[in-house]
């Protein structure tokens, strides 16, 4: 075997093992996303607005801060009523260039007065963890 034929080899085997290895961190973050949501739609069910933006990224505290956010979600809470039924309906990961990988959960929500499609995202701070980078509510039709 000549050693450009070697080159090529190792190279795709090299290319095979770091695909998988991608795989299975995006399989990980997905499932770390999961568990943030749920402890985040607990939060709201619980009216603890604060613990939800004082867990998230500094770029989502940006927008508003702390008194506003938990002004925002109080509005939507009596204007919805109690979160019911949360049912995730899709995953995504992007790549951007300033926050690097963010996972987005896009669920469907059933509160006592409407239904709502949400949409968090989530990114990793520089110590690993994961935190809420975005939220939007669309309310349904």
């Amino acid at each position: 075997m000549k050693i450009e034929e070697v080159r090529r080899i190792t190279g795709f085997l090299l290319l095979v093992v770091l695909l998988l290895l991608n795989g299975c961190n995006a399989a990980h973050d997905r499932a770390d996303a999961q568990a943030l949501a749920k402890n985040i739609h607990e939060q709201m069910r619980a009216g603890d607005y604060k613990s939800v933006y004082e867990g998230s990224d500094p770029t989502f505290q940006k927008v508003g801060t702390e008194s506003e956010f938990v002004k925002t979600m109080k509005a939507l809470s009596e204007e919805y009523g109690n979160l019911k039924v949360v049912t995730e309906v899709a995953y995504e990961m992007r790549v951007e260039s300033g926050s690097g990988r963010t996972h987005v959960l896009v669920f469907d929500l059933e509160f006592d007065n409407t239904k709502a499609r949400e949409e968090m995202g989530f990114t990793r701070s520089n110590d690993g963890r994961l935190q809420l980078s975005e939220l939007t509510f669309e309310p349904a039709n």
